[in-house]
């Protein structure tokens, strides 16, 4: 059996707000599930080679893991 689900959240801000509180690693925990620690790992600004470690906690198991940026377009964001 197949089971399709479809969220949706209509956020009432720009496209370049929500972008900047998603690509900004000190909001992780609040909109990504089970994200408890996060660590920027280079130098500002954020962009392509940027490295976040993350410890996030799926099915009260803990998951170690580092986001790496490979590509970043359509923004001109500094953090």
């Amino acid at each position: 059996m197949d089971v399709n689900v479809r969220a949706e959240l209509l956020i009432a801000r720009s496209r370049a707000e929500v972008a900047a509180f998603a690509s900004d690693p000190a909001n992780d925990s609040r909109w990504i599930g089970g994200i408890k620690e996060v660590r920027v790992m280079t130098p500002p600004p954020f962009g392509t080679g940027t490295r976040v470690e993350r410890v996030a906690y799926f099915r009260k198991k803990r998951v170690d893991y580092v986001l790496e940026v490979v590509e970043l377009t359509g923004t001109s964001r500094t953090c």
